[in-house]
């Protein structure tokens, strides 16, 4: 009888412990949490342009005008930004005589470059859309179809040009009824910009006191307090817009910075050419009108090339040799020059050295990695680099 309980309290035992095929489910399908998606990301801005200036066009109504000034004072002094006003008053997405955007958008990406555009529209369209016409009055459901489809189409001729779209939201207003409506299109648009993965910046806090009511007076992009909106409780006043433009600058100078660092990562594992490199390249090549006598086929090889051998004999010659400007222009020069070369897998590199008895051979990236096999040298806190502890960690 003993034997019987002892078995009947084991089963009870084991039954209570065991884990539920949901628990295992979800244990082993919970993300880590060094693998979220706030760590694995790529810039929002594309990092591979062809102008080295970042090109940020406003785009929008009366509001968008006003940002526009307070962006060129945040970007001020900054020489690889430039700031381009194509802000119109008393436009928007209900299509009148003065403008349309979801059309005039085609006009201008057909003109200009574009790599970042800052957008607010809304002020202007409380208004009936009339089309073939029907009068629709203004956000009944009706309007807001036709509305949200001239939106789509402006964000579709954007993003299909891989422009960053940075759109600001409307503010609170002063008169209840306006605001009110402000916050019908208010919503309208984050939906449709968050349902293209576009950024959203929300600015109704910012300008409305601790009880989420209108004010005139507030701190500044500075903390001081100023008078931050116009007489007509719509638009702003110069520290008004200065503090506006800051909620976006910041964001956009935060993803700037993280492509310049995707833009610059070191294919060649060297830094970027100085002036001073660029001079003694230029000199060194004057006159030529090929790549003759900057490299020469490397003799036949009698017997199948050791990689580990040829790999131990380069890192002898480059320990401790630092490599001249010249030298390094000309590497560099002939790396983006090898596409066209029909023999890159039997091609040696001669650099002539000062102070030497022999020139020193240098090896191109692409031979080095892919021909000789070395690896790539892990920048801290890149996806390849496994150094532990992190260096980048607190």
């Amino acid at each position: 009888m003993s034997l019987i309980a002892m078995f009947l309290s084991a089963l009870v035992l084991t039954a209570t412990s065991f884990t539920p095929a949901e628990a295992i489910e979800a244990s082993t399908s919970a993300p880590p949490a060094e693998l979220s998606a706030s760590t694995v990301s790529r810039a929002y801005i594309n990092p591979f342009q062809d102008r080295t200036k970042f090109r940020i066009f406003v785009i929008g109504d009366s509001i968008a005008n006003q940002l526009s000034g307070g962006l060129k004072r945040e970007f001020q002094g900054e020489s690889d930004i430039e700031i381009v006003n194509w802000a119109r008053a008393r436009t928007g997405f209900v299509v009148s005589r003065k403008a349309n955007w979801a059309d005039e958008i085609a006009s201008l990406l057909a003109l200009e470059h574009v790599d970042i555009a800052v957008v607010s529209f809304g002020v202007s369209d409380r208004r009936n859309i009339v089309t073939r016409g029907k009068r629709y009055p203004f956000n009944s459901k009706k309007w807001r179809e036709l509305y949200t489809a001239q939106v789509d189409r402006f964000l579709n001729q954007l993003r299909n040009k891989n422009i960053a779209v940075y759109w600001v939201g409307l503010p609170i207003m002063r008169k209840q009824k306006f605001d009110a409506d402000m916050r019908h299109i208010n919503r309208l648009l984050r939906g449709r910009a968050q349902s293209r993965g576009l950024k959203f910046t929300d600015t109704w806090r910012s300008f409305s006191d601790a009880t989420g009511k209108y004010r005139t007076f507030g701190a500044d992009r500075n903390g001081l307090r100023r008078r931050l909106r116009a007489a007509d409780g719509v638009h702003f006043t110069a520290h008004g817009a200065g503090k506006l433009a800051s909620l976006v600058a910041r964001e956009i100078k935060s993803d700037i910075i993280h492509t310049k660092a995707e833009r610059n990562i070191e294919l060649i594992g060297k830094q970027p050419l100085t002036t001073t490199e660029v001079t003694a390249f230029k000199a060194t090549t004057d006159g030529l009108t090929s790549m003759e006598g900057l490299y020469e086929p490397a003799p036949e090889a009698t017997s199948p090339i050791d990689h580990d051998q040829s790999m131990a004999a380069y890192k002898q010659e480059q320990d401790g040799v630092p490599e001249d400007p010249v030298a390094r222009a000309e590497r560099l020069k002939l790396i983006g020059q090898m596409q066209s070369a029909t023999r890159s897998n039997n091609l040696t590199i001669v650099q002539p050295t000062r102070g030497r008895k022999a020139d020193r051979v240098v090896m191109p990236a692409y031979v080095k990695v892919l021909l000789m096999g070395e690896p790539v040298k892990p920048k801290p806190g890149r996806g390849d680099d496994f150094a532990w502890p992190s260096k980048t960690s607190n």
